[in-house]
């Protein structure tokens, strides 16, 4: 009898334990996306992932404030959505650079991205090279204008067809053209070679008797500095913050193109995201946006400034020396629109729109 009543009391402590044990268990610790995790919050049935954020600019970059606050304000925003987002940042090419950029976020490999549309493979959406083209937006608030009309809708498609999900647009500023030579018109990079930021310069590039080398701005200091390259379009943010002032003296004065990266997402994960969640990352996108734009345009000036300070001479071109310019980006925008038919039309037409808009 007293051993069927141990029996009985040794179960009884074994359900008990038991009990227990599960208690303290997660109810999912599956794997999660490219770069993190899935799981569940304890005992609120919110489930949590780990994202990945990358892009190929130093976090101090406009370009850089933008992801890192975006990523800040996910995290904050899906608090209590119903998927928690933990996203961790990859700046500065840590994983891709610019050139890589487009395919890790087309097939997955990170969850957002910042992309330059220069770097998209040829054919893939030729019509979105017009936003490298020289000399088309008018002014830095000309082309924010584009973006957030029709422009900004016919780009986003284009992506869309790659793809990519676009969240937002991360400024990067001005771009124009340096060098170890003097430059004030077309004739003075004939016979050169020029580094290009994609597929619009390079052709323009050749149309005007220069060399296009495309390569990432991660190699733009080493190929100047051993002669691979005799000059390069880039913007002032990042002659200054990978120090090309070091082995390159000349600057054109006059802003060439307006360069903004698209942040975008992974579509199906994108796609998969609930309602609310994408709410979130479409709100957080925007503080970023704001925060951002108004950090690039005061840096500018200062950027200008501080390359004089160090050594580098800018180039003030007189209108008719624009006018040169201009002309010789026609056969450029006339193969374009060869190629790209009544869509790139409409992209050219969106672009007068937003000149028109902010004059």
């Amino acid at each position: 009898m007293k051993l069927r009543k141990w029996r009985w009391t040794l179960l009884a402590m074994l359900a008990v334990m038991l009990i227990v044990a599960g208690c303290g268990q997660s109810s999912d610790s599956g794997p999660g996306t490219a770069g993190g995790s899935d799981g569940a919050s304890q005992g609120s049935g919110q489930q949590e992932k780990t994202i990945m954020i990358a892009y190929n600019l130093p976090k101090t970059h406009t370009v850089g404030v933008y992801f890192e606050t975006l990523a800040e304000e996910i995290e904050k925003r899906t608090a209590n959505t119903s998927i928690k987002l933990k996203p961790q940042t990859y700046p500065d090419g840590q994983l891709y650079n610019d050139s890589q950029m487009p395919n890790a976020v087309s097939t997955g490999l990170v969850e957002i991205g910042g992309v330059n549309v220069g770097f998209l493979n040829r054919g893939d959406s030729d019509p979105l090279q017009i936003y490298e083209f020289l000399f088309m937006f008018d002014s830095w608030e000309a082309a924010w204008a584009g973006l957030e009309g029709t422009f900004g809708e016919l780009f986003k498609a284009e992506l869309e067809s790659v793809n990519m999900h676009t969240i937002g647009f991360a400024p990067y500023g001005p771009g124009g053209i340096f060098g170890n030579f003097p430059i004030r018109v077309p004739e003075d990079i004939k016979g050169k070679k020029i580094r290009s930021t994609g597929t619009s310069t390079a052709r323009a590039i050749e149309f005007m008797g220069a060399s296009p080398v495309v390569i990432s701005s991660q190699e733009v200091y080493q190929a100047l500095e051993n002669g691979v390259v005799d000059g390069f379009f880039t913007g002032k943010s990042s002659v200054m913050d990978r120090h090309f002032y070091e082995v390159a003296k000349y600057a054109f004065g006059r802003d060439m193109f307006f360069t903004d990266f698209s942040a975008v997402a992974h579509k199906p994960w994108w796609d998969s995201l609930p309602a609310d969640v994408q709410q979130a990352i479409m709100e957080a996108s925007e503080v970023a946006t704001q925060k951002a734009r108004e950090l690039a345009l005061q840096r500018d000036l200062e950027y200008r400034n501080g390359l004089i300070e160090k050594g580098m001479v800018f180039y003030d071109p007189t209108e008719e020396e624009i006018q040169k310019w201009k002309e010789a980006m026609k056969p450029s925008l006339e193969k374009y629109l060869k190629d790209t038919g009544e869509k790139g039309q409409k992209f050219v037409d969106a672009i007068n729109e937003a000149n028109a808009a902010v004059k």
